[in-house]
């Protein structure tokens, strides 16, 4: 507290960006890492980096490769986030960043949990190449209308649940989804499933175990041929009408 630190512009042999490194700088407003040799620039944001900097709003890190739990943790005033080499971002790395708006990744595999949790402005992003999905990893993100996950393998409990989301196509690589992964999103009114087996559900039929429950009124989950009544007719806890 009481950092009058304004600006990070990082250069030179820079690999690591330590835990706690600029934690509660309450005047930073931006971190910079400009483009150049992979080797030569940062490329871990560890754990809890820039913790609570209540005035951060950029962060352009062209060349980083992780994102460790908690790294931007508690940034509300955050808008703009550029980290396309980003191959992991870790547990609750953009917690409660709630004004956060633009996220630009294009080579993540892996969103830990609750990484993009109660990002309330966060209106949409590129998870195209995101092969695992943890639990609440978009937790109450309220302004997410649209996501393509064409990569995804896994999908974690409550991973979309209370999101702005309209439609969702779960492609044939899904082989899990958690509990709950789309519940309460009141806007979906579809859901389009690939997979002639559906994915395993994990869960413990609880009311709020259905993959989608409380979502419109509205809402259908087509399947491929064939599968309308067997095998996903079993799987009552998809919670929706089936086409």
């Amino acid at each position: 507290a009481g950092s009058v630190i304004k600006e990070v512009h990082v250069d030179g042999n820079v690999q690591t960006i330590d835990y706690n490194a600029f934690n509660n700088c309450d005047d930073l407003e931006l971190v910079n890492i400009p483009n150049g040799d992979a080797s030569n620039h940062a490329n871990t944001i560890c754990n809890l980096a820039f913790n609570d900097c209540d005035n951060l709003r950029t962060v352009n890190y062209p060349m980083v490769s992780h994102v460790d739990d908690g790294a931007f943790d508690g940034c509300n005033q955050l808008l703009t986030v550029n980290i396309p080499e980003a191959e992991t971002i870790g547990s609750q790395a953009f917690n409660g960043c709630n004004s956060l708006t633009t996220v630009t990744i294009t080579k993540v595999e892996r969103i830990e949990s609750e990484a993009f949790n109660e990002c309330s402005s966060l209106s949409t992003i590129d998870l195209s190449s995101v092969k695992y999905i943890e639990n609440k990893a978009f937790y109450n993100c309220t302004s997410l209308g649209s996501v393509d996950i064409a990569s995804v393998i896994e999908i974690g409990w409550n991973a979309f649940t209370g999101t702005n989301l309209e439609t969702v196509s779960i492609p044939a690589t899904c082989t899990k989804i958690g509990e709950g992964a789309f519940n309460k999103c009141s806007n979906l009114k579809t859901a389009y499933c690939y997979a002639e087996m559906p994915p395993f559900i994990e869960t413990d039929n609880s009311d709020d175990s259905y993959v989608f429950g409380d979502v419109h009124a509205d809402f259908r989950i087509y399947v491929p041929s064939g599968c309308k009544d067997y095998p996903y007719m079993e799987y009552t806890i998809f919670g929706a009408k089936k086409t």
